[in-house]
């Protein structure tokens, strides 16, 4: 978790630094944390009758930080979903011990997920995880919009697909390497780029190793104050 996490801090860094690097700006990348906040909470979330308005439902108190742009630290965008966010990528775990990359439109009111082990998830089990997210989302959005454009975000869940297929999604062949498909499924459809077929298990060492190195890089991480480092430079 704490690997996935300091790969979207790095994403951030890049988007807010290098925005044309990216096929937009009005994306954000959001940490693990925040599909576990969903999925704890929706049982409280269903189980409270909404108001005559369809609203006056619990929503995790962290939620309203993510959606103004407050969260996930460090780095926050305070950009405002809906406003100025139209796409959520988002680091999701599925059943404890799998990771997919979720794709969420806030205008198509969608959610994609790009999973490389999908038979580890059937259909039916995804649509129970997926839920959460699809339910709670429209009304979040609804919730916390301004009085004059709350007409926008009816309160339908969200739709969503799984892509399933090699050629277009490709696919890990052990049981190990799902926090790296799924990051680099997040870095390069935030660059505007096909899956790449060397996405594969024999080079997953070589992209772990680029991926510390660029966090180095981007963090300046040089040991223990009281060491030199010298060799370093």
């Amino acid at each position: 978790m704490q690997h996935l996490n300091a790969t979207v801090f790095l994403l951030r860094t890049c988007l807010m630094e290098h925005a044309e690097w990216f096929r937009s700006d009005r994306i954000c990348f959001v940490d693990t944390y925040f599909g576990h906040y969903w999925s704890a909470k929706y049982n409280e979330f269903k189980m409270v009758e909404a108001n005559k308005k369809g609203e006056g439902k619990p929503l995790p108190t962290l939620l309203w930080d993510y959606y103004k742009g407050a969260q996930p630290e460090p780095r926050p965008t305070n950009k405002i979903w809906g406003i100025d966010i139209d796409e959520l990528y988002v680091p999701f775990n599925v059943k404890t011990n799998h990771w997919v990359a979720l794709l969420i439109s806030l205008p198509k009111r969608h959610i994609t997920v790009y999973d490389s082990l999908p038979h580890h998830v059937k259909p039916a089990e995804l649509h129970v995880l997926l839920e959460p997210l699809a339910v709670m989302f429209p009304y979040l959005m609804r919730t916390l919009a301004d009085e004059e454009t709350k007409y926008m975000w009816t309160l339908e869940p969200f739709t969503y697909d799984r892509p399933i297929g090699q050629e277009i999604v490709p696919q890990q062949t052990n049981i190990n390497d799902c926090g790296v498909f799924t990051m680099k499924y997040i870095e390069c459809h935030a660059l505007g780029v096909e899956f790449p077929q060397t996405l594969c298990h024999a080079n997953i060492p070589d992209i772990r190793l680029k991926l510390a190195g660029d966090l180095y890089h981007e963090t300046g991480v040089r040991g223990p104050k009281e060491r030199d480092w010298a060799e370093l430079d």
